[in-house]
């Protein structure tokens, strides 16, 4: 995988003053592509409930990863159209996100960026004076392009998530897990930064879990409706139903079908699934057929006509035709779009 070098605060040499700019990924990584003629779903990962589905499928294109440490004076900004991660592996950052949503991160905690928003060292009046260079904040860092066809968290998240004040236990709990996890990032031994690159991979992947589960998002201002997708799965009606379609797209659904599922009648099911979900049962099977189709047209090398049939439909033009008004652009293109994303010479 290339990997484009974001410039940061160096400890010698740079002016302290000058904040450092991440931008949106110009270009994504090439994707992993298949001769098989369909992608197996992560059935032990939960057998095609949504939310297991959805992080068992995830891949981030233009992933870029480093580690910096932040001087007092300096900070980091992302810009709007950017998505970011990072993980304090010492010292304190504060984190400014849209909206004037503020939070401080100690080690082990994780922030996402969604939209535009800086770090910066926290200056606290007790603690590290930041006199030393061994008491500036460390950052594992990373960015990717989260408004990629096929993955749409772009439109999933709030501006910011943090895993700040969360009771939950996590990896990082361990403090000796930290500590290892901060040595291999600053170490200069060869594949170190990829080995944690992964393991970040690994947490942005649990922070989403956490959010998307979360019992209370419905009723936070700030989750998008579409989040209540993955909190359906946990309804006692609505959990088989979206099992079903995510494991089944190709069935021909209808809202009676559905809500037979559901133990429902078809007016009560309607009535809960677009309040849940947040959209009508029959709009959201297309949207999945649509997603899977990206998937496989993006990862695989089968057949648009044997992919328009996985995802329930008998004729080709028919599929086309919804695909390019999910997407703006016919299947075709986009395969020749990812096939040409993986042609291109590494970085």
């Amino acid at each position: 995988m290339s990997r484009a070098q974001t410039t940061f605060a160096e400890p010698q040499g740079a002016n302290p003053s000058t904040p450092f700019r991440l931008h949106a990924p110009a270009a994504l990584d090439p994707p992993l592509r298949s001769s098989a003629a369909h992608l197996a779903p992560c059935r032990g990962a939960g057998g095609g409930d949504p939310l297991s589905e959805f992080l068992a499928r995830l891949h981030f294109p233009g992933w870029r990863c480093e580690t910096t440490t932040l001087l007092p004076e300096s900070v980091v900004l992302v810009d709007a159209g950017a998505t970011a991660i990072a993980l304090v592996m010492s010292g304190s950052v504060d984190v400014e996100s849209a909206g004037d949503s503020r939070l401080q991160l100690k080690p082990g905690e994780l922030v996402l960026l969604s939209a535009s928003g800086s770090l910066r060292a926290s200056l606290a009046t007790t603690g590290p004076t930041y006199e030393h260079h061994a008491a500036w904040p460390a950052l594992l860092f990373a960015r990717f392009d989260a408004s990629a066809v096929g993955l749409p968290l772009a439109g999933l998240l709030p501006p910011c998530v943090s895993s700040a004040g969360r009771n939950s236990p996590g990896p990082l709990r361990d403090s000796g897990l930290l500590s290892w996890l901060s040595t291999l990032a600053t170490s200069n031994a060869p594949g170190n930064i990829a080995v944690a690159s992964r393991f970040l991979q690994s947490l942005l992947v649990d922070l989403l879990r956490d959010y998307l589960a979360s019992s209370n998002s419905l009723e936070t201002a700030q989750a998008p409706a579409s989040k209540g997708a993955y909190q359906a799965t946990f309804d006692a009606c609505l959990g088989p139903v979206m099992r079903l379609v995510h494991a089944s797209p190709h069935r021909d659904w209808t809202v009676h079908s559905l809500a037979r599922e559901s133990g429902l009648s078809r007016s009560a099911f309607a009535d809960r699934f677009r309040t849940v979900v947040g959209q009508p049962p029959l709009q959201y099977v297309t949207e999945i057929r649509m997603q899977k189709a990206a998937e496989l047209l993006e990862l695989t090398d089968t057949p648009v006509k044997r992919i328009a049939a996985q995802v329930g439909y008998e004729s080709v033009s028919a599929f086309s035709s919804a695909f390019k008004r999910r997407f703006g652009v016919p299947p075709i293109s986009l395969r020749q779009s990812a096939a040409t994303s993986s042609d291109a010479p590494a970085e």
